[in-house]
Order: structure tokens, then sequence, then C-alpha cells
């Protein structure tokens, strides 16, 4: 398989050899933080992790077992999902239903959020913009 700039970057994040044993371990690692995050800083995924040990995932496999958080429930109460302390948020994103009458969706962003978002953004695109290239972004 090619590599992409995206390996590099994800290599030098991280600090693990590209291989999908390091990879994989990283991933479980990271969605045990992030799920913890969510369970102890969002009343929403509060509630929604609770049925879940602690310890949950014990594998990636696992990860299919998480419910599903669907646009009703962002639309229906977006300041319970968020898990960021309301001065962290730098941006706010209010999307409207694409061809329905359904509510518009509230979306958070920290200064974190946006500049990883910028910098996959970056590094993403490298891969297919040459130097001096010029994307449009809608």
């Amino acid at each position: 398989m090619k590599k992409t700039p995206l390996d590099d970057w994800i290599a030098s994040l991280t600090g693990l050899p590209m291989t999908r044993r390091a990879l994989s371990r990283h991933a479980l690692s990271a969605l045990r933080r992030t799920l913890e995050r969510a369970r102890t800083s969002s009343p929403f995924y509060g509630a929604r992790l609770a049925p879940f040990p602690e310890d949950f995932p014990r594998s990636l496999r696992d990860y299919g077992a998480l419910p599903v958080t669907d646009p009703g429930d962002l639309a229906a109460d977006p300041m319970a999902l968020l898990a960021a302390p309301q001065e962290a948020v730098e941006r706010i994103v209010t999307l409207p239903t694409s061809g329905t009458t359904g509510a518009a969706k509230r979306i958070f962003f920290t200064e974190r959020d946006l500049a990883r978002t910028m910098d996959i953004f970056r590094v993403g695109m490298s891969s297919f913009v040459r130097p001096g290239g010029r994307v449009l972004v809608l």
C-alpha cells in the first residue's frame, strides 16, 4: 500500500511505528480516553454510556456495541452532548437540514478541535494538491 502524508503525520503525533498492532493499541487507548471524557463531561453521553463498564471497550471489536448517536439526538439538546466547558468553545456551527423540515443542529468546537481539523485537512490535501496549488473550500 502506498504511504501517504497522513501516515507520517500520524506517526509524528503518536510517536509510534506505523504497524497495525501499534496503531490498534493506540486507537483502543484513545477510544477509552474519549469515552471516559464523554461519560464524565456530557450529560447525554453519561446516560448513554452508563450501562458499559469503565474498562469498555476491551478490544476494538467491542466498538460496534456502542449506541449510535443520531441527528435527532443532536437537534434535541445540543448542550447535553457538549463534553467541553462552555468557556472552551471557540466556534459554534449551526447546520440546517438538507431537504427536510427537521430542526437545525448545533455543533461546538474548541480551539484544539479547530486546529486539529485544519491540520488533518492540510496534511490530507497534500496528497492531492501540489505545492503552490489552490483549493476552493466552500
